[in-house]
């Protein structure tokens, strides 16, 4: 609702930021647009999983903060999440919801065609200028690429980079999360992490789909999206989420042994 608020010009905390930006985008209490989607995208499973009236009120303001937040990578997920849970429950309401964020997307495509044709830039299909940085961060995880640079590598370059023109100025995180993990920790991280996240899914499928097991599939599914395009795990709101979700799995999973 904060959120929603600060869309329509009602700042208390972030004035500068609302007020100045060319493109008015939301940041919530977060102070950043793209976690703020993050959190909202990993709220979403919860909300849209509950039943009654008020949840699903909650679920249209979350959608809404969402758009207004402009940011794909939270779209993105929450869209992914929530087809999900839709479709474990209803696919008939998958497919109709679906269709519905197909037609948005074309319109804010044209949108921002047309936007570009007249000299605005774009703040919703856009990387941000990810890929040209990925790039040299790819030459830097090849020269490392078995043992990496060492926890906290990426930090610690940023702090020597002093030209503002440099593309990794003021970077102190990769922006995706797997990409770190390879440049900081090597193969032999990167490895044990994958092996974790894929046997958590493994337990995850052969669980009952109740609405809880629903709830935290979707939360886990959503984590793991954000972190291709953010860095959710370096933020504690958001790596709560993902903890709930990966350590939700096992417990549901030893309550199944003692129900058995």
């Amino acid at each position: 609702v904060y959120g929603l608020l600060q869309y329509f010009g009602f700042e208390q905390f972030f004035t500068d930021i609302i007020h100045q930006a060319p493109n008015r985008r939301v940041l919530g209490t977060v102070g950043n647009p793209s976690h703020f989607a993050a959190y909202l995208s990993c709220v979403l499973p919860i909300a849209v999983s509950q039943p009654g009236l008020r949840w699903k009120m909650g679920t249209g303001i979350i959608l809404l903060a969402l758009c207004a937040s402009r940011s794909l990578g939270g779209m993105i997920a929450a869209v992914v999440g929530l087809l999900w849970v839709l479709w474990r429950r209803s696919r008939r309401m998958a497919w109709v919801t679906l269709a519905v964020i197909v037609g948005v997307a074309v319109w804010q495509g044209i949108r921002d065609y047309v936007g570009l044709q007249h000299g605005h830039s774009t703040t919703v299909f856009s990387l941000s200028g990810r890929l040209p940085r990925w790039e040299l961060f790819f030459d830097m995880a090849h020269r490392s690429l078995i043992t990496g640079i060492g926890p906290g590598g990426i930090l610690t370059l940023s702090q020597t980079i002093t030209d503002p023109n440099h593309l990794l100025y003021h970077w102190r995180h990769v922006h995706n999360e797997w990409f770190q993990s390879l440049i900081e920790q090597g193969v032999i991280g990167l490895g044990p992490l994958l092996w974790m996240v894929g046997h958590a899914w493994r337990i995850w499928w052969r669980l009952t789909p109740t609405p809880i097991v629903l709830t935290l599939g979707g939360i886990g599914l959503v984590f793991l999206l954000a972190s291709l395009v953010n860095f959710p795990c370096h933020l504690w709101v958001l790596s709560s989420f993902g903890l709930l979700a990966y350590c939700g799995v096992y417990v549901l999973d030893a309550e199944r042994f003692v129900l058995e």
